[in-house]
């Protein structure tokens, strides 16, 4: 190690030696190593810099006691460009928190880095901005437009291979699939039921009325949006709110009151399955 450190110095290759503030604070390593630098190898000592931590789940990361992320972990779950990104847009002097278990940390990463791309493009906050080029390596790129957390339903639902691929998602959804589908709330996690759900029970006449009108609708061709709405309107013909309705459809398809935008969900599934399940009800 000295050797190498020796070599180094001897090239003039160092001249900025950065430390966490543990290591920086004073009588620590950074001050041993900086008299080493001094007296021994009688270099000009590197200008120092000195940084916060990033916490894990609100703690320090510790290897000792198997806290934090290691690199190569931190890149099974975010793209390298938006690890970096993570790294970026704190600056050195500011303690930040990333905790992906059971949190939003992902997608809203994911947001604050479209956020940084948009600011570079089209001249916006300038730290942000800065933030996004310091995490490129080569050519700089626009990220995809469709949000990730957007994608993380995506990725959930069947036949939506092609719309990923349209709008060029593919890179991302990889980790959609991996990193979010592992830390994600379970509130956000969804799969297709592939018995009828006990939980329709409970569903009131209207309800099922309104279910066996929406499967009438499959008939037509929709686009996501139009369909959206027309299920409101669907519901509120029979005198449903909106969460009455959409409450009916995602307990009839994933057992649950609550999920992805119901038309894009809907549309995202074999026709005649949606059709006999809602009038199966």
């Amino acid at each position: 190690m000295e050797s190498r450190l020796g070599s180094a110095l001897e090239s003039g290759r160092v001249t900025i030696e950065g430390a966490g503030k543990d290591h920086a604070s004073k009588g620590g390593s950074y001050d041993i190593a900086m008299t080493i630098c001094d007296q021994i190898f009688k270099y000009k000592t590197p200008y120092r810099l000195p940084y916060e931590f990033i916490l894990i789940g609100g703690k320090k990361m510790s290897s000792s006691k198997g806290i934090g992320l290691k690199a190569h972990d931190l890149v099974k779950i975010l793209p390298p460009v938006v690890a970096r990104f993570l790294f970026a847009k704190s600056g050195i002097k500011s303690q930040s928190n990333f905790d992906p278990d059971g949190t939003l940390a992902i997608p809203n990463l994911f947001d604050e880095y479209q956020k940084a791309a948009d600011a570079h493009f089209n001249k916006g906050d300038e730290d942000l901005a800065r933030a996004f080029e310091l995490s490129q390596i080569g050519e700089i790129q626009k990220p995809p437009m469709i949000r990730f957390s957007v994608l993380a339903q995506w990725v959930q639902m069947p036949n939506m291979e092609e719309e990923i691929k349209k709008e060029g998602l593919e890179e991302w959804a990889k980790y959609a699939r991996s990193g979010w589908k592992k830390f994600a709330p379970e509130e956000d996690k969804f799969t297709i039921q592939k018995q009828l759900p006990v939980q329709v029970q409970n569903l009131s006449k209207e309800q099922k009325e309104f279910l066996e009108k929406v499967a009438e609708e499959l008939e037509k061709k929709w686009t996501g949006e139009e369909f959206q709405t027309q299920i409101y309107e669907l519901g509120k013909a029979l005198g449903l709110n909106g969460k009455q309705s959409f409450a009916a459809i995602y307990l009839s398809l994933i057992g649950k009151d609550h999920g992805p935008k119901a038309a894009w969900l809907i549309l995202s599934l074999d026709k005649e399955f949606v059709q006999k399940r809602f009038n199966g009800v």
